[in-house]
């Protein structure tokens, strides 16, 4: 019972995180631990951003049973530079990534700099993982550059630009593949197949699952009138 009650609390948990940056890691050895990492943009200590009553649900299930680091820095306080050196292990004047968009950031230039070439993905593959990355990317990873996506993931299945941030009208790619959009879909509706995707890895088994199962609508890249 106690344990279906966690279940059941991760899984209410997971309904408001599909917009953030979701990784999983499943181990092929079955003494390795399974692990997932979500990655939060924008929280702010001073308005208590992960609080009672912004994000309860966070802070019940995570804040309150986990440990919060009072003295923390980062080099860069942007999202996807914070991103990639998460990812890289390094600080921003080593990656050369310290922008949203270019010259400085974007997608263009973490593929010219082969930012995924050795990171933590690579890493965790070569010892014997599989690992899975959903949610928001890179800002600048888009509608137009979504191939080849970044190496290192058993499934890659990242939101585009200009939809990332259409939280009732949500487009990804799954391992560079054609952009697809799921209309007037919010996305906390969309999260009940991240559940399906993460359910092994609470159980145990160390397996990766389909992440959208269900049929989503071709999006109409012709037919834009953004800009982006």
């Amino acid at each position: 019972n106690t344990s279906l009650n966690l279940k059941g609390k991760v899984k209410r948990f997971l309904n408001v995180m599909l917009c953030l940056g979701i990784m999983t890691v499943s181990a092929s050895v079955a003494r390795r631990p399974n692990f997932i990492v979500i990655l939060v943009d924008d929280l702010d200590e001073t308005q208590d951003s992960s609080g009672e009553l912004a994000m309860p649900a966070t802070k019940r299930l995570l804040r309150d049973r986990g440990v919060t680091f009072t003295n923390h820095f980062v080099t860069t306080p942007i999202c996807c530079p914070s991103r990639v050196s998460l990812l890289r292990g390094q600080l921003g004047h080593n990656t050369n990534f310290t922008d949203v968009l270019g010259p400085h950031g974007g997608y263009a230039k973490f593929r010219a700099l082969d930012l995924d070439r050795e990171w933590l993905p690579t890493w965790l593959q070569k010892a014997g993982y599989k690992t899975l990355y959903t949610g928001k990317f890179i800002v600048d990873y888009t509608i137009r550059n979504y191939d080849p996506p970044p190496s290192g993931w058993t499934v890659f299945d990242a939101l585009v630009h200009p939809f990332i941030f259409e939280y009732y009208s949500p487009a990804f790619s799954l391992n560079g593949g054609q952009p697809r959009m799921y209309p007037d879909t919010p996305m906390f509706r969309l999260c009940h197949p991240v559940w399906c995707c993460l359910k092994p890895f609470l159980n145990g088994l160390g397996a990766v699952m389909p992440l959208f199962p269900h049929l989503p609508t071709p999006l109409p890249i012709l037919d834009l009138d953004v800009d982006y």
